[in-house]
């Protein structure tokens, strides 16, 4: 897969830590909070929303282990790159860059057995967690549902967890 011009745009703005980060924008005056709106963690810079947020960890996770194993805590994009550019040879590198995760669908249980999924997300704005639970039988029909909306401390992991347990009782 080829790099696009837009795709060397974005990266070129991303090196210069010249994207519209809330941390940016912050520092423009044109939001009143430098904070990451979906971890409400850190403050929001490039090498936060591209590297280090939780949600990016999930898009990372999708690649080679190679790439999933650098531990890198740089504080700048030239860092967080110059650090890549050693740990990967160029096609990993380019790949890691424009190669879309893999597309992960539904697998089916055996037959005569039953599948749970559930998720869970975490509102800290509100201090809320939502779950919601899916049983399926082996040709993929949905036997019952649930969702959930509670006060609870709002943490991913923790709703992921009381997800499980959600579904394990509905089970």
């Amino acid at each position: 897969m080829e790099v696009t011009p837009g795709d060397k745009t974005f990266l070129w703005r991303a090196y210069q830590e010249a994207l519209p980060t809330q941390s940016n924008l912050f520092k423009k005056k044109i939001v009143s909070d430098p904070i990451c709106s979906i971890c409400n963690r850190e403050e929001e810079s490039v090498q936060h929303v591209l590297w280090s947020c939780e949600v990016a960890k999930d898009v990372w996770s999708q690649c080679s282990k190679k790439l999933q194993k650098c531990s890198i805590s740089s504080y700048s994009m030239i860092q967080l790159f110059d650090t890549l550019t050693k740990a990967l040879n160029p096609e990993e590198l380019q790949d890691a860059i424009t190669k879309p995760p893999p597309v992960v669908s539904w697998q089916a249980p055996p037959v005569d057995w039953f599948k749970i999924n559930w998720d869970g997300a975490a509102d800290k704005a509100k201090g809320l967690i939502g779950i919601g639970v899916v049983i399926r039988d082996s040709s993929g029909q949905v036997i019952t549902t649930m969702r959930q909306r509670i006060k609870l401390y709002p943490n991913p992991l923790l709703a992921e967890s009381y997800g499980a347990l959600q579904a394990v009782k509905v089970a």
